[in-house]
């Protein structure tokens, strides 16, 4: 391109090739690509060829309140994308720790950018609110974390998590449907390293527990007990208790039920069987 082209016209006096930005007045302005037009690296602006230039723009003094007003919003979209992105990566460090599989991030992902379009995310802590986007990203999985492991690992209040999870469910319309204690076992025997078997032991005991009997109860936690029986001996309700994020009277209580339930299905077949022998 020619020097006395538009470009040429918005060089700056010294005689550079740096030509001007009429959104900064700033002479850094990349023209590396060719047939691209060239961008101000100091605010971002698209400085076009298809205005009109003359020798008087060397001279070019933009309108203060023109480019104080597109600062202000560049820097607005600056400060948002910084946002998520610090978001996005917290996400990914919170993932790794978690060792939450990638479809369960995504979802995390999505979570938090509805919940940033809502303007969940004004006024609370970035950590805190990605952290409830992955508790809830799990429990809409086969593969759910107990809320208290995520909220100790994350190093987190539980109890603020937990309000962040309602606010996301309400206000997002996740539906507030607690997943079954099922689903927790292949976590928690992954954690716990228990073998496969167990884990099938465990859900046939999940099995004789009603569904009445698990309503208003921690999921995990009765997850955690049926492995805890099944696995007989091989682990401890204090591992176990570590594993869900709950107490350890939390897990003797759930061990109580579990076997309750047992026990009950077991005296129901048998007086099944007696009668029909009768």
């Amino acid at each position: 391109m020619s020097e006395n082209g538009p470009w040429g016209a918005m060089q700056s006096t010294s005689g550079t090739n740096n030509v001007r930005c009429p959104a900064c007045d700033s002479t850094e302005v990349d023209r590396s690509i060719e047939g691209l037009d060239p961008v101000c690296q100091e605010c971002g602006a698209v400085v076009s060829a298809s205005i009109e230039f003359d020798e008087a723009l060397t001279d070019f003094e933009p309108d203060r309140d023109a480019r104080e007003s597109w600062s202000e919003n560049h820097r607005v979209t600056n400060s948002t994308e910084y946002q998520i992105a610090r978001a996005f990566e917290y996400l990914e460090e919170l993932g790794s720790r978690l060792d939450v599989p990638t479809s369960t991030r995504e979802r995390a992902a999505e979570i938090y950018a509805d919940g940033a379009t809502e303007t969940l995310t004004d006024g609370r802590s970035m950590e805190l609110f990605v952290t409830a986007c992955v508790t809830v990203a799990g429990q809409e999985s086969e593969n759910p974390i107990p809320a208290s492991r995520i909220a100790d690992i994350a190093d987190v209040d539980s109890d603020s998590l937990r309000r962040i999870c309602r606010v996301l469910r309400q206000d997002l319309d996740y539906g507030s449907q607690p997943s079954p204690p099922r689903t927790y076992l292949g976590g928690l025997a992954r954690d716990l390293e228990i073998h496969k078997a167990t884990i099938s032991v465990a859900e046939e005991l999940l099995e004789a527990v009603p569904a009445k009997q698990l309503c208003g109860k921690h999921p995990g936690a009765f997850a955690g007990a049926a492995l805890y029986l099944a696995a007989e001996g091989a682990i401890t309700q204090r591992e176990i208790a570590t594993a869900t994020g709950v107490t350890t009277e939390t897990i003797r209580l759930r061990v109580k039920d579990c076997r309750e339930a047992v026990n009950g299905r077991r005296a129901s077949n048998q007086s099944g069987q007696d009668e029909n022998k009768s």
